[in-house]
């Protein structure tokens, strides 16, 4: 399975007026170094946590359809969309009706797995988008 980012965080974690503030400086002669910083250490935090600090959307592809989908970029806010390759070779968007989304809590994977009554379709390949 293969994890790619789609959508970056669209903002900063904290505001260089917050940090400033943290850091006790008055003048704007380093905004954009402290912009910097403030991005440096959010992508260190995610890489060390595994956590997406802000709302950003990630795509998993797979082979087939496992079981389960583990989603390990948490937290997870919902599942975008979730294409597959059907038999014929044309892609199709499952609905949402067929699957759902399972948060246990806070500090481990997110999981997608076929609607209680379904089962996954036949495929050649899977695309998942989270939020």
């Amino acid at each position: 399975m293969a994890l790619k980012l789609i959508t970056a965080a669209a903002g900063l974690a904290i505001s260089v007026a917050e940090a400033k503030s943290h850091m006790k400086v008055d003048d704007s002669s380093e905004d954009a170094l402290i912009e910097v910083y403030i991005k440096a250490a959010t992508e260190a935090a995610e890489q060390l946590t595994g956590r997406a600090i802000m709302p950003q959307t990630w795509e998993l592809t797979a082979d087939a359809f496992p079981s389960v989908l583990r989603l390990t970029r948490i937290p997870v806010a919902s599942v975008a969309s979730l294409k597959y390759i059907d038999g014929t070779g044309a892609q199709q968007t499952l609905s949402d009706t067929r699957y759902q989304l399972d948060n246990f809590d806070d500090f481990s994977a997110a999981s997608v797995m076929p609607a209680y009554g379904t089962s996954w379709p036949d495929t050649g390949s899977v695309t998942t988008r989270t939020r």
